[in-house]
């Protein structure tokens, strides 16, 4: 009697479990775009994957499709009409204001976000008691972009009557606590003619 008390309690088991099986309903494939742009107090994050296109060449060509971003033909950022206070690369200042080595050099797909920090108080310390009406950039890399150089290296030489040369390097290594910056540029010209006497 025990046996078929155990062979019927399993068999309604089974039962039970065959039919949560056939409730069970299949919904269709939904998938989530990552919006363009993030609101967070005075910060915009801009998602790079959502605002590039094949057409974007450099982290410049992103920048010019912001509102209220304005790049001067010298490279210069104005955000609302002011300059810029900072360009950062991971929350670090390295270039100054010679920040168009990074614009004209980091390509798109080296991206994650480019953030607009409107009102940036760069100290620390004053933060929320000196504010601030200009802004400041930020962008972050790609994690597989990180510690890996970017940037480009040069050369260039005229006619041999007329010797000219441009040798230059431009390198970044970013990595999240440090960056190193190379520039080496040199410049030379020879105008003397070589001339045979017989």
């Amino acid at each position: 009697m025990k046996r078929l008390i155990l062979l019927f309690s399993m068999l309604l088991s089974i039962l039970s479990l065959t039919t949560q099986a056939q409730r069970i309903i299949l919904l269709p494939e939904i998938e989530f775009e990552a919006p363009a742009v993030i609101v967070n107090n005075d910060t915009l994050t801009y998602n790079v994957s959502v605002i590039s296109s094949s057409k974007d060449k450099s982290l410049e060509d992103l920048l010019r499709k912001l509102p209220g971003i304005e790049i001067s033909g010298s490279g210069r950022i104005t955000y609302d009409g002011k300059p810029i206070s900072h360009f950062y690369i991971e929350g670090v200042d390295l270039l100054g204001q010679g920040y168009s080595l990074a614009t004209q050099n980091i390509r798109p797909e080296d991206l994650q976000v480019i953030q607009v920090l409107e009102h940036h108080q760069p100290i620390r310390i004053l933060k929320g008691y000196v504010p601030s009406d200009r802004a400041a950039i930020n962008v972050r890399l790609k994690k597989s972009r990180l510690s890996k150089p970017i940037g480009y290296a040069q050369a260039a030489v005229g006619k041999e009557s007329d010797v000219a040369g441009h040798i230059g390097t431009h390198l970044m290594n970013v990595e999240k606590k440090r960056q190193q910056l190379l520039h080496v540029s040199s410049s030379y010209q020879d105008n003397t003619n070589n001339r045979t006497t017989n």
